[in-house]
């Protein structure tokens, strides 16, 4: 059942979609979304899950399960606030040893940026582990057009940060690069 309601990506990756209406947090319960992600793993290996912004009660009993926590977040106050507040929490249900790296969104390049991967190392507490370029003209169009970045623009800042970031990724799980 789970295959049937997948979509083939053209990078190799099967993909379950947000459904399309619009459905309360806290109205899916921690072992459903436990559940469905055993499935996943049973049928797929290695699982992605994208947690929406406001977490729930399932988001950290997920996040309590995971290999690896990639936190995005920007170079702006409300979102490191945001970032800072969700380590806290995370520290605070003792989950502080799970490997937490933080992925900077939108990085900008250049001398007149407000704030800096330094000042979001300090804010943050912890070592910011990738930065994602600001390319929204080539992610756009990667997005509507749903192929990978490298397609759009090969040798751009954006697909060098995305290769790098996958071949972190890659290492610290220990799968294969398809």
């Amino acid at each position: 059942m789970l295959r049937a309601t997948t979509a083939a990506h053209p990078s190799g990756l099967s993909i379950v979609a947000a459904p399309r209406q619009i459905t309360p947090l806290e109205s899916l319960a921690s072992d459903q979304m436990l559940g469905l992600v055993e499935t996943a793993m049973r049928e797929f290996g290695t699982v992605f899950v994208d947690l929406p912004h406001n977490w729930s009660n399932w988001s950290l009993s997920l996040l309590a399960r995971s290999d690896i926590v990639l936190l995005v977040t920007e170079l702006r106050i409300a979102s490191l606030h945001r970032a800072k507040r969700q380590l806290d929490l995370i520290a605070s249900q003792d989950l502080g040893n799970l490997d937490v790296r933080i992925v900077i969104n939108r990085a900008e390049k250049g001398l007149f940026r407000s704030l800096t991967a330094e000042d979001a190392e300090r804010v943050l507490g912890r070592p910011i582990s990738y930065t994602v370029a600001n390319d929204h003209e080539t992610m756009s169009a990667a997005i509507e057009r749903g192929v990978p970045v490298a397609e759009i623009r090969r040798r751009g800042p954006l697909a060098r940060d995305l290769d790098t970031l996958t071949a972190g990724l890659v290492a610290a799980l220990g799968v294969e690069q398809t």
